[in-house]
């Protein structure tokens, strides 16, 4: 427990590192609070610098685990209650009308009540809102200048928008958050709907102290499908607050000060830290519609002379278009995909074919027939200048905002004497978030795959080895694989890998993966990681809506 209120607990986490030995270390902290998480808990690392803060209004509920990773030496935890903010609503509709002056006194010794720490926003609803002050305040005098007028009875019953606006005003507020909101009906006048209500809720981490006045609200609710009571205790159990019951309003006064009481308590907490060195394996696949896309790609489409070639029952470039084809099928609606393709306007030999390079359809709402017409005309004819194309595919993503992805589809190397390597590194060095990944298709020669491989890995990505149609396609739709990254509470990535790709290596403990799609970033909270296992996790896309199956760890 904190006490007094403006005390901080401090405590020591040895460090898993040996004494002056370089590394990194993981630490783990579980923290606990009763009805919900109160306090502030801060890690501070060997050389007193603030690694992370997790405070109260970042957390919904009543645990919270996350992993931190820091360098050697040991770790201190500080924790420290933060000053409760609150938004005081009240219901000033036309029933009210006998109940005013009883809620007068109460709202002006509520306030009256207010320690040199709170936070207080007022709001007054009926079928309007009105917020009344600027900002929260903790002066007194202010508060109560502020309520002058303000309670009375007049118009219909807007709870959802009322404890809305409630919610929005926090919007910049940290620490301790609750709302204490009387009503003595069921709404009638809300824009908001019910089912956007919970949602609002839900999402807010805000807690909710709920007053129900009178016997009128425990009439059943068509709109709502409930009591307007069940609707207000449901909403304070979600939120971890209370719903207290007035039948009398000339109770209403001793009903404040008991939630006040809870407000301003000594907040109590267990906690469990822990620190680690050891790594694990982290796999991440889709199990879901294909295809889940990065927001941007960009398909660069070898077109030399050499993908006349037979493969199959027609060419290489049959194979390349018809695989093409079937991607742009698949992509989702939202996707955004631009077509580069070289080799396909000047003849291997003249002087200006390293330079046939040519941005056919450039990135804007996904059009498929424009897309897959311009596919099907392509022709093969000159020579493979791989890495000017790169560098022109740099031009076209410029002006992209967020990751993006480059896929080479080739048959050979370079053969215009530039640096694939260098191209895509010079592009990475400039600040892009592009990702490389290249499809060779029938490379007979090891050092040819190995060029290729080296020039994917310098460009964040991987080299996919299709031989005939069939792996071609297969390969292609590998490489659209959304990339992925795994984070510590701080953001801080620690680690990058591929849906559908191998096991990356990842410290052990409690972690995120981050997702950037085509239809919406996606964030998977709770990856649990333990030394010398591997966690899996499955992701199941069902349109633009993804789910996620998180494994226990295994043994690797």
């Amino acid at each position: 427990m904190i006490d007094p209120a403006g005390d901080r607990d401090i405590f020591l986490v040895p460090s898993a590192t040996p004494k002056g030995a370089p590394g990194k270390q993981a630490i783990t902290v579980t923290v606990e609070g009763r009805p919900v998480i109160r306090t502030r808990v801060s890690v501070i690392d060997a050389g007193g610098v603030t690694r992370y803060e997790l405070d109260p209004s970042h957390v919904k509920g009543s645990k919270a685990k996350f992993s931190v990773i820091a360098g050697g030496g040991d770790v201190a935890l500080q924790i420290v209650q933060p000053p409760a903010a609150q938004v005081v609503i009240w219901d000033s509709s036309g029933s009210m009308e006998q109940r005013v002056p009883d809620l007068d006194r109460a709202l002006h010794e509520y306030l009256g009540q207010l320690s040199q720490t709170d936070r207080v926003q007022l709001i007054r609803f009926d079928d309007t809102i009105d917020v009344l002050m600027t900002d929260f305040s903790s002066d007194r005098a202010a508060l109560t200048a502020a309520l002058k007028d303000k309670v009375y009875a007049n118009g219909g019953t807007s709870i959802y928008d009322a404890i809305g606006k409630g919610i929005e005003a926090f919007d910049k507020v940290q620490g301790s958050r609750a709302i204490v909101m009387l009503t003595d009906g069921e709404d009638t006048t809300s824009t908001m709907d019910p089912s956007a209500f919970w949602r609002r809720l839900e999402a807010s981490g805000v807690r909710l102290y709920a007053i129900g006045l009178g016997n009128g609200l425990r009439n059943f609710v068509i709109r709502a499908g409930a009591t307007a009571e069940r609707v207000l205790s449901d909403a304070a159990l979600a939120t971890g607050g209370r719903y207290a019951f007035v039948a009398d309003s000339a109770k209403l006064g001793a009903m404040y000060a008991e939630v006040g009481a809870e407000l301003r308590a000594n907040a109590t907490y267990a906690i469990a830290a822990s620190a680690a060195t050891g790594n694990g394996t982290l796999a991440v696949k889709s199990v879901g519609d294909q295809l889940a896309v990065p927001p941007r790609v960009e398909l660069v489409l070898d077109a030399s002379g050499s993908m006349k070639r037979r493969s199959g029952a027609g060419s290489m470039m049959d194979a390349a278009k018809a695989a093409l084809t079937d991607v742009v099928a698949r992509l989702p609606a939202s996707a955004t995909v631009a077509l580069r393709v070289y080799g396909h306007r000047t003849p291997e030999g003249r002087p200006e074919a390293c330079q046939d390079s040519e941005l056919v359809v450039p990135f804007g709402a996904l059009d498929r027939k424009q897309l897959t017409a311009t596919i099907k005309k392509v022709a093969a004819l000159g020579t493979t200048p791989i890495a000017y194309s790169i560098a022109q595919a740099g031009d076209d993503l410029k002006d992209a905002k967020g990751p993006a992805m480059l896929i080479v589809v080739t048959d050979g190397k370079e053969e215009c004497g530039g640096d694939p390597t260098a191209a895509i590194a010079a592009l990475r060095k400039a600040g892009l978030d592009i990702t490389l990944n290249i499809v060779g298709f029938s490379l007979t020669d090891a050092g040819d795959r190995d060029a290729m491989t080296k020039v994917a890995t310098a460009g964040g990505g991987r080299f996919f080895d299709a031989q005939g149609a069939a792996g071609l396609k297969s390969a292609v739709d590998q490489a659209m694989a959304v990339p992925f990254v795994a984070v510590d509470a701080t953001g801080a990535i620690i680690a990058r890998g591929m849906v559908g790709g191998p096991p990356v290596s990842v410290p052990a403990g409690e972690l995120a993966i981050r997702l950037d799609t085509a239809a919406t970033p996606v964030t998977i909270e709770h990856v649990a990681v333990e030394p010398n296992k591997r966690t899996n996790v499955e992701l199941d896309k069902d349109g633009d809506k993804v789910g996620a199956k998180i494994g226990l760890p295994e043994g690797s």
